[in-house]
């Protein structure tokens, strides 16, 4: 079987990160603490739901990305992300297929290397691509 893609996190923009971990937190679910990510201009928490991470982010400035998305799309669902293993081989190779990737090379939390397919060749969805190999 080849090597597919795994889900690493789902991406969820929120106005106010506090006031959004109540609703997890009353739910039951642990939640790793608040890190601050000033390269990014973003405040994230991370909820491990049995396989899969929740990825809230908050805007630390009104024109970062998240914020943006929220302006235009109200808080949610901001990415899906994928682990690869390889990601510049797999850049490559959706690049010779048509996909738009945007902000590669790019470091992400953790330092691991990422990479976005454009909303508008991935079928409305931004997605992340995380090297496994850099996160090792």
């Amino acid at each position: 079987m080849p090597d597919v893609p795994k889900i690493n996190h789902v991406g969820i923009a929120v106005k106010n990160l506090e006031k959004a971990l109540v609703v997890y937190r009353d739910m039951g679910f642990d939640i790793l603490p608040a890190e601050l990510l000033e390269n990014h201009g973003l405040k994230v928490a991370n909820i491990s739901t049995g396989g899969v991470t929740l990825e809230l982010m908050e805007s630390l400035d009104s024109s970062g990305p998240v914020a943006k998305f929220i302006a235009n799309n109200g808080e949610g669902v901001h990415h899906l992300a994928f682990s690869v293993k390889n990601l510049d081989k797999t850049v490559k190779k959706l690049q010779q297929q048509g996909y738009s990737i945007i902000d590669y090379p790019h470091y992400g939390l953790n330092g691991s290397k990422i990479a976005f397919m454009h909303p508008k060749s991935a079928g409305g969805v931004l997605i992340e691509l995380i090297d496994i190999q850099e996160n090792v």
